[in-house]
């Protein structure tokens, strides 16, 4: 059994005789009452989300689900045939279970697949795929003045990106140029709402949330454009909450993320946090 403290997100739990995943949680300790943990799961049978408040002390049944590696063949109408690399074995999985990401698949993409009663529920692509752009509109002289962007279109045939660096990728185009669309560009900022896709239009985060919602996904391409994955700016503050800014009160929220981190033995986002807190003091 699951105790509060292994909340974490991708954890797959059973729930009502079905299996669920944890797609948001966030740790909540009211004035008054018990701490508790209010969590999204989204249940891979029908993909419907549904929020639940896990108090401390309750406990979460595993899902009985098989975890395979699996190697991405070939589209076959509104399938996808799969391979199995340990015993080579091909499974047919619908698109619909993937969502418009199966538009940046191409042939021999390693692929996790998630099976509930070997049945498949769940796909999870790698968080880069390096494509070749096939397609981009020429720059403008004075396009860099402005927001201006451009869209451009990649080996598969998606249509990826409106960027302001059309420029760049026009350049690209028969060098062999790569970008780095992912599959998770519906990934959305809890805090402005802002999603992966909308940093990939208009090249600017949203809020300082953003960069800690998005990190894992663009760290590296962040470095590549700007020369730093460092989010600069005003942090976000909800309307009407005071003090909001107050440098002492991010301390403490930053300390209760680095507790978090560290609980859920991610090493990565507690050495980030910890270079934010030695900031603030």
């Amino acid at each position: 059994m699951y105790d509060t403290s292994d909340i974490r997100k991708g954890l797959k739990v059973l729930m009502d005789g079905n299996p669920y995943t944890v797609v948001e949680f966030q740790f909540v300790k009211p004035g008054k009452g018990a701490a508790f943990t209010r969590t999204k799961f989204k249940n891979l049978l029908t993909g419907a989300v549904v929020e639940r408040n896990i108090r401390s002390g309750e406990k979460l049944e595993p899902a009985n689900v098989e975890t395979r590696d699996m190697q991405f063949l070939y589209k076959e109408g509104g399938d996808l045939v799969f391979m199995d690399q340990s015993n080579y074995e091909q499974v047919t999985i619908s698109a619909d279970l993937i969502g418009t990401a199966h538009d940046l698949m191409k042939d021999n993409l390693p692929c996790t697949v998630v099976f509930f009663n070997e049945r498949p529920v769940d796909v999870t692509l790698p968080t880069f795929v390096f494509l070749e752009v096939t397609a981009s509109e020429p720059g403008v002289r004075g396009d860099t003045s402005g927001n201006v962007t451009k869209p451009a279109t990649v080996e598969t045939g998606a249509s990826v990106l409106k960027t302001p660096l059309g420029g760049f990728l026009q350049g690209m185009i028969g060098k062999g140029g790569n970008v780095l669309p992912t599959p998770a560009d519906g990934l959305r900022c809890a805090a402005c709402g802002s999603t992966l896709k909308d940093f990939r239009e208009s090249g600017r985060l949203g809020c300082s949330q953003c960069y800690d919602s998005f990190a894992p996904h663009l760290r590296d391409l962040l470095r590549r454009l700007h020369g730093s994955s460092q989010h600069v700016g005003e942090r976000y503050a909800p309307p009407g909450a005071e003090g909001a800014t107050d440098p002492r009160l991010q301390l403490l929220e930053l300390k209760e993320q680095l507790r978090r981190a560290v609980e859920n033995e991610n090493f990565e986002l507690a050495a980030e946090l910890r270079d934010r807190i030695r900031v603030l003091e």
